[in-house]
């Protein structure tokens, strides 16, 4: 039974070995393939890193060309009569008032306000003139002539009353 037994440990340990080989070649695999991406790795962010860098040299000289630019324009905005030779009535001027009358600004909004009674001619009124012959009638057409219009009248001052209607027709 002793022959057996030391038959079976030797296999045991060829086995062992075996497989103490096999996983160290896999091991060496491993670490070989990692090493291969690792330094393509490095190699790319290589060329990234010089591909930046050689863009940010580009970017900071265009940044020094603005920078110089807009000094160049903030020195001419600068210029007024007390510093060049430009004569006064071209100074800038502030954000003055309006002067020119003496209207203050409000809040209100232009046009008619509440409870102001309108005044405006109405087509009755005009209508009227005209069959009267208080006013001189003219008729323009725009567009082709049917049936259907509207009219839009205009309320010209000549040497005498001239009321122009506008028939669109649809």
């Amino acid at each position: 039974m002793g022959g057996n037994y030391e038959k079976n440990m030797f296999q045991q340990l060829e086995k062992a070995l075996l497989k103490i080989d096999e996983l160290s070649d896999k091991v060496q695999r491993i670490e070989s393939e990692t090493e291969n991406r690792f330094l393509q790795i490095i190699y790319e962010k290589d060329a990234e890193i010089a591909r930046l860098k050689a863009e940010n040299i580009v970017l900071t000289e265009k940044v020094a060309k603005l920078e110089a630019e807009i000094d160049r324009l903030r020195k001419q905005l600068d210029h007024d009569s007390s510093n060049s030779s430009t004569p006064p009535s071209k100074d800038k001027k502030t954000n003055q008032q309006n002067t020119y009358n003496g209207r203050e600004k409000t809040t209100k909004l232009s046009g008619g306000q509440k409870g102001h009674k309108g005044r405006t001619l109405n087509k009755t009124d005009i209508l009227e003139k005209i069959r009267n012959r208080e006013v001189c009638h003219e008729i323009k057409g725009h567009g082709k002539p049917c049936d259907k219009f509207t009219s839009k009248y205009v309320v010209d001052i000549k040497t005498q009353t001239i009321v122009t209607e506008h028939r669109f027709y649809e």
